[in-house]
């Protein structure tokens, strides 16, 4: 059996070794092992201290192959983050479907359509907490922590896949629940809102540190979301239809 390296091995102990799929060639298993490993690194060191040979030696294959699957480095880490993306849009896409089918339907009374508008928006709050405090989002979410804070092209990818039409669907939630609000104060309260979702992630150390929380599992997880949905009804339900 072949000796593996450090990283292999650390991917081994959390689970992450990678099966391939039953209609997966061997080409696209070695291009699914590179963006794995290359998003752990390029989340841990960052794009300019990150070199494609330490992500081939971590990922076992050869590093042309990097060249041939992606061009170059720029290319990989691109095609991480279209990965990001995707993998957001297929756990989302049928929320987001329910979601625009909410706004378009027509309820019989007001009192329907806010309840059905604010259910709408919990369920997408509380399948974006469960993604962001899950283990599996760690590596994904410094990533995007790093583009938030000096974003390149990557983040325009993520940015136009995901992020901005959420936070549109979300604008148009809040605009139908309180159309006592402007435009610009609609955008001030998602922009607030979606913090209060991303800061489990963002500032996990933090809230663990304040809440006196070993750690943020199913039950922090939990309460965290039964605190949103409060804070989403404080702000949302006061006004009339």
């Amino acid at each position: 059996m072949p000796k593996m390296n450090h990283w292999q091995r650390h991917r081994l102990r959390k689970g992450t070794h990678f099966a391939a799929k039953p209609d997966q060639n061997r080409g696209d298993v070695t291009r699914d092992i590179l963006l794995q490993t290359a998003t752990s690194i390029f989340a841990r060191d960052g794009y300019d201290a990150t070199g494609t040979r330490a992500i081939a030696d971590a990922a076992g294959v050869n590093q042309a192959l990097i060249s041939y699957h992606f061009g170059n480095k720029h290319g990989l880490y691109l095609a991480v983050f279209e990965n990001i993306a995707a993998q957001i849009n297929i756990r989302f896409g049928n929320s987001i479907v329910a979601i625009k089918n909410t706004l378009t339907r027509e309820y019989p009374t007001k009192l329907e359509a806010r309840n059905g508008y604010f259910d709408a928006l919990i369920r997408l709050c509380t399948e974006f907490i469960d993604m962001l405090s899950s283990d599996d989002s760690i590596d994904k979410s410094r990533l995007m922590m790093r583009e938030q804070q000096s974003p390149t092209e990557a983040f325009d990818i993520v940015y136009g896949a995901f992020i901005g039409p959420s936070l549109q669907i979300i604008g148009e939630i809040f605009t139908r629940l309180r159309p006592d609000l402007n435009p610009q104060q609609i955008k001030l309260l998602v922009i607030s809102f979606f913090g209060q979702m991303i800061a489990i992630r963002a500032t996990r150390s933090s809230i663990c540190r304040f809440m006196d929380w070993p750690e943020i599992g199913k039950a922090e997880a939990e309460l965290y979301k039964n605190q949103m949905q409060e804070t989403a009804r404080a702000l949302l339900l006061r006004a009339e239809l």
